[in-house]
C-alpha cells in the first residue's frame, strides 16, 4: 500500500507553501487572471445570490400577508361591536331627542296630536 501521507510534517509544510506560492506566482505575473478569477467567482455567486433574493422577497410577501391578515382580523372582530355600540348611542340619542322635542312642545301647550289626546284619557 502506498502511503499518500508524508511521514515528515517539514515536507508536508514545505508542500504547502509550494502550493500556496505557486498560486502567488500565478496570481501576481497574470494580472488579466485576476479578473477571470472575479468573474469567475461573480459567476459562480449568481445562482445563489439570486436564490437568496427569491427566499428574502418570498419572506417578505408572507410577512407582509400576515400582516395583512392581521389587520382584517382585526377589523372583522373589532367593526362589528363598534358599529352596534354606535347604532346604540345614536338610537339613544335620537330618543333623547324625541322626548326633548315632544317635553319642549308640551310645555309651549303645543297641541301634540294623537299624544294630547292620549293625555286627556
Amino acid at each position: 500500500m502506498i502511503d499518500t501521507q508524508p511521514s515528515h510534517p517539514d515536507l508536508q509544510e514545505s508542500l504547502f507553501h509550494w502550493e500556496l506560492d505557486s498560486l502567488s506566482k500565478i496570481w501576481n505575473n497574470f494580472p488579466p487572471f485576476h479578473w477571470l478569477i472575479y468573474a469567475f467567482l461573480v459567476i459562480q455567486s449568481i445562482p445563489s445570490m439570486i436564490l437568496a433574493l427569491t427566499v428574502l422577497l418570498s419572506c417578505m410577501i408572507i410577512s407582509a400577508i400576515g400582516s395583512l391578515c392581521i389587520v382584517i382580523t382585526s377589523i372583522i372582530l373589532w367593526v362589528p361591536p363598534l358599529l352596534i355600540v354606535i347604532c346604540i348611542n345614536l338610537f339613544n340619542e335620537m330618543l333623547l331627542g324625541v322626548g326633548n322635542l315632544v317635553r319642549t312642545l308640551e310645555m309651549y301647550g303645543t297641541d301634540l296630536g294623537f299624544l294630547g289626546t292620549m293625555n286627556n284619557i
